[in-house]
């Protein structure tokens, strides 16, 4: 076979594969082209039957045919069609014609798939602006038994999220050298530049998975809501119905969907810290009672006391259940009920101040212009005239 067949064959062929990833990932594939697609699979079909004709008329005749002893006659080649005779002339006609169109749509086909891809993977300005974006969701995905050697590890570019809604899975990390199962109602997190690997434990399994990006996914993992590892998320499909509206292809239905995702994975953050710290509750009771009780500094030794731990275990678990120390927690809490005060009445700052538990207004002002990049005058003008 002609190499220029191998040349126009093997980019129809990745088209064709780019297609058909095109309606897996939106379940969309342009008819445009499609119809280029088809075009280029017909002629080169149609090339390739006709350049294996020229060839056995030319060892028929036993003699070469000069490159130009020729013109391009769709004429005489439809006249050679109709009359049934094909000689080495007409046959060289067409192969000549067909190779020009043949090229024509190939290269019509490939700007269309780039237009495509570039459509379909890059992030629209709305959604870069929200800060949070789907680029792929898949429902019940049905992935294969982990075969791979023990030294090979993958990394994505983005963010992962896939809930195993049947069947068990083994899941790897290279950098921190976990290595764990996972079951049905679990689901495997992974970080961009996280070098791990997934798949079925001795079976195959049904999986909901999306991939996300976005600086509202950075912030999350900055602090800490989203990390590395295998979570417990219940046998509801949550994910599936995520995966559902993204599916839209408006852009109302895509900002639904990347809010949806937010919400998820702050509420499996809550559930899994839940699991992690059995006193969770204790915890929760905690934060609203230093919430009624803004005027008064409670020791760690008293929040502690009150969740039932030793100073030591609640310092870690309280780290853990928001982020920060118990000390700097109670100092943001007071400061942000004191801007809302600031803001909603008129009481001066002093009495804003000793509602707080402040006894020096300076140093309250000095702690409120830390948080708030301005003094309470300030912020008091400048959000009341808004």
């Amino acid at each position: 076979m002609p190499i220029q067949f191998w040349i126009f064959l093997i980019p129809a062929a990745v088209l064709l594969l780019c297609g058909l990833y095109t309606r897996r990932k939106r379940r969309r594939w342009p008819s445009f082209s499609v119809g280029l697609i088809l075009c280029d699979v017909f002629f080169l079909a149609c090339t390739m039957v006709v350049s294996i004709q020229l060839r056995l008329l030319l060892q028929a005749n036993e003699k070469p045919m000069a490159s130009g002893s020729y013109r391009l006659s769709i004429k005489r080649f439809a006249d050679a069609l109709i009359r049934g005779r094909m000689s080495a002339s007409a046959c060289a006609e067409a192969y000549g014609w067909l190779r020009v169109i043949t090229i024509v749509f190939v290269l019509c086909t490939i700007i269309s798939m780039v237009w495509e891809c570039y459509r379909i993977f890059s992030v629209p300005p709305e959604l870069a602006a929200f800060g949070l974006a789907i680029i792929h969701g898949s429902r019940l995905l049905r992935g294969g038994v982990l075969e791979q050697p023990p030294g090979f590890r993958r990394s994505f570019d983005f963010y992962c999220l896939s809930h195993l809604v049947e069947g068990e899975g083994i899941y790897h990390n290279a950098d921190t050298g976990q290595s764990r199962e996972f079951h049905a109602g679990e689901l495997v997190m992974a970080m961009p530049g996280t070098a791990q690997l997934y798949g079925g434990n001795a079976s195959y399994y049904l999986e909901d998975s999306i991939c996300f990006c976005g600086r509202t996914a950075d912030a999350l993992r900055k602090a800490g809501i989203i990390a590395d590892g295998v979570f417990s998320c219940g046998p509801v499909r949550r994910v599936g119905r995520i995966i559902e509206t993204a599916l839209e292809p408006t852009l109302f239905a895509q900002l639904k969907a990347a809010t949806m995702l937010q919400q998820l994975l702050l509420e499996l953050h809550a559930e899994n810290l839940e699991l992690s710290i059995g006193g969770s509750s204790a915890f929760a009771a905690l934060l609203v009672e230093l919430r009624r009780t803004p005027e008064r500094w409670w020791t760690v030794g008293e929040m502690a006391k009150e969740c039932g731990l030793s100073e030591s275990h609640f310092r870690r678990a309280f780290h853990a259940y928001t982020g920060m120390p118990p000390k700097l927690y109670l100092d943001r809490m007071k400061l942000q009920l004191a801007a809302e005060m600031l803001i909603s009445t008129g009481l001066t700052l002093a009495q804003v101040a000793a509602r707080f538990g402040y006894v020096d207004p300076f140093h309250f002002s000095r702690r409120f212009k830390a948080l708030n990049g301005m003094s309470p005058d300030a912020y008091r003008r400048h959000y009341r005239m808004r």
